[in-house]
């Protein structure tokens, strides 16, 4: 008899359309969504340094939930009670680390995988970007991982463990690689001009830059490295309560 399918994700926007794709479908299949995201920060043993650093250099506080809810996450979709169909798209950072995270701890049981940026009838970079009936359409195309692709993706992961660097990004040969904690800032100091602009603006505008083939990373942390630059003065910023963190930047004024 077949093991039940449970659907693993690791994007919450993308876990969701797919628990309302299923309902509609009347199909009683679980869905199950890692809220970490692995392309950011620390992915050492050392829970403790990763909450840390999330709280430190992105400003977010409590990643202790997080990281608990993760444990439980990783607990249900590897417990071997059903068959695992991976949802992920090699061109998006987040799915993709997530992916060779699980897969690390999943070790040698079988699953089956969606990538879909491996069907260029559809257009979204993420799976967060699908919209319902483009998700119904990807249902029943997982395809099993073979021995050789699983162990290329647990060493790789092992690799990118050691580096343990602060991001990790999409190569242009689809694959992950260590970056670190300024890799963004060129793109944010590109999108930044002579004129005062909401912090929001410019994020958006280095978002719609970088999705130009690929979801690098999210807005939270384009959010956190525009706050550092100001601090560390490669932008001119001045108090506006009308914006987004209380305040406006434009380049550097030229003596």
């Amino acid at each position: 008899m077949p093991k039940p399918i449970v659907h693993v994700l690791f994007t919450p926007s993308a876990a969701g359309t797919l628990r309302q794709v299923l309902k509609q479908a009347g199909t009683r299949q679980k869905v199950l969504c890692a809220f970490d995201d692995f392309s950011v920060g620390p992915i050492g043993r050392n829970n403790a340094e990763r909450i840390a650093w999330i709280e430190e250099e992105l400003g977010i506080m409590d990643w202790t939930s997080v990281v608990a809810d993760t444990q439980s996450f990783l607990r249900e979709s590897c417990s071997g009670d059903a068959m695992p169909v991976v949802w992920i798209s090699r061109l998006d950072s987040r799915t993709q680390a997530g992916f060779h995270w699980w897969l690390s701890r999943l070790g040698d049981a079988p699953c089956k995988v969606i990538d879909i940026a491996l069907d260029p009838s559809h257009a979204p970079i993420s799976s967060a970007s699908l919209l319902p009936e483009e998700m119904a359409q990807l249902l029943g195309s997982g395809v099993d991982l073979s021995l050789g692709e699983r162990k290329t993706c647990q060493n790789h992961w092992r690799q990118l463990v050691v580096e343990n660097a602060p991001f990790r990004v999409v190569t242009p040969d689809g694959s992950l690689a260590s970056a670190p904690i300024t890799f963004f800032d060129p793109l944010l100091l590109s999108c930044v001009t002579s004129e005062w602009a909401h912090p929001a603006w410019i994020v958006r505008r280095a978002l719609a830059t970088m999705a130009q083939g690929y979801r690098q990373t999210s807005d939270l942390t384009l959010f956190a490295r525009l706050d550092a630059l100001v601090k560390n003065d490669q932008l001119e910023w001045r108090e506006s309560y009308q914006a987004i963190h209380g305040y406006e930047v434009r380049r550097l004024s030229r003596a």
